[in-house]
């Protein structure tokens, strides 16, 4: 049963993410270049560094996997076709901020600690989106961003028919799927209420 639900997780994330690369296309989400090019490179480095914390089933790597794969795409696509949104401020605070938190997980070279740094990472590169699209510098259609949540909720019940009481394991799923993508859906339903 673990199997099944890694597996959907990583089929829904796959998904979201063709569903965000339309939208992209469409003009419809313009993506923040500091958020997705950190995301970019930490989901890639979250992807093998997560692999090493779990406990429970092994084939819940795959989200990782996935988002590293679709990220770094996206990315690569808005890049040479100027889907960008522009940078401001916060996008150089935020590059700057994730950069200091990596220096400081390199210093470590912990797992553990390399889990906890890299979702503190994540965090800091919500911010550019969360404020662009509060401010009215972005636009970002939910639907893709609420089909994340649901298969990082996917991978949840995935680690939790298994659980042996590694809190860490839940960490990247809660961070960048819940908190994360779920603020982001939240900023766009909101903002659509509201215009």
């Amino acid at each position: 049963m673990t199997d099944f639900f890694a597996i959907l997780s990583g089929l829904t994330l796959l998904i979201s993410y063709i569903l965000y690369y339309r939208q992209m296309r469409a003009n419809v989400s313009t993506p923040n270049p500091s958020s997705w090019l950190i995301w970019s490179l930490i989901l890639t480095i979250n992807a093998f560094t997560y692999q090493e914390v779990l406990l429970s089933n092994q084939i819940n790597a795959v989200t990782g996997y996935v988002a590293a794969a679709c990220l770094i795409a996206i990315s690569t696509y808005a890049m040479t076709k100027g889907k960008f949104s522009k940078l401001k401020r916060i996008d150089i605070f935020s590059f700057s901020a994730a950069l200091i938190v990596g220096v400081f997980w390199q210093v470590t070279g912990d797992a553990f600690l390399s889990q906890i740094a890299l979702q503190i990472i994540i965090i800091i590169a919500y911010m550019p989106t969360l404020i662009g699209l509060d401010k009215g510098h972005a636009k970002e259609n939910p639907l893709s961003w609420l089909i994340v949540v649901l298969a990082y909720v996917f991978l949840m019940i995935s680690i939790l028919i298994e659980y042996q009481g590694n809190w860490i394991e839940l960490l990247f799923p809660l961070v960048n799927g819940l908190i994360g993508n779920g603020l982001v859906a939240y900023f766009a339903i909101k903002k659509r209420r509201f215009t």
